[in-house]
């Protein structure tokens, strides 16, 4: 089972009368949630054409946005760099556009614009979610 105990199966098949819990032996880590676990399992599951429940997508996505900030984070941090590096350049009698050119040089910028997309792709994922959480819960509720 995946460490973020997103599931598969269908709740009759997964729930049992009592779980144990989860026992870590000393030297071993449990994997650390983060962004890119959450993603990644979403991506096997759609490549591997596996089912998804409801509760997979709502979890995720309140997991998605906590961590997110993660990214906001780094986003910052870069953000802080070049805008430093751009004014250290202004100073230097260069223009504004020449700055803002080289400023880009200081940090990795593919890198860069790789965190801002995936700030757009988690933003548009968590709103999907909540949509497809929605969604079964009105189906459900049409059965009743």
């Amino acid at each position: 089972m995946h460490p973020d105990n997103l599931q598969t199966k269908p709740p009759e098949e997964t729930e049992t009368p009592q779980k144990k819990p989860l026992k870590v032996s000393k030297g071993e880590k449990k994997e650390k949630t983060t962004v890119d676990t959450i993603l990644n399992w979403f991506r096997d599951a759609v490549e591997n054409k596996r089912p998804l429940r409801a509760i997979d997508w709502n979890d995720a996505a309140l997991k998605l946005n906590i961590l997110v900030e993660d990214i906001d984070d780094m986003i910052a941090t870069l953000d802080g760099k070049m805008a430093d590096e751009e004014m250290r350049l202004l100073g230097e009698d260069n223009t504004a556009a020449k700055s803002k050119k080289m400023s880009r040089q200081v940090v990795d910028y593919a890198q860069y614009l790789k965190f801002k997309a995936k700030r757009v792709r988690v933003e548009e994922f968590i709103r999907l979610a909540k949509k497809r959480g929605d969604l079964e819960t009105r189906q459900a509720s049409n059965f009743t």
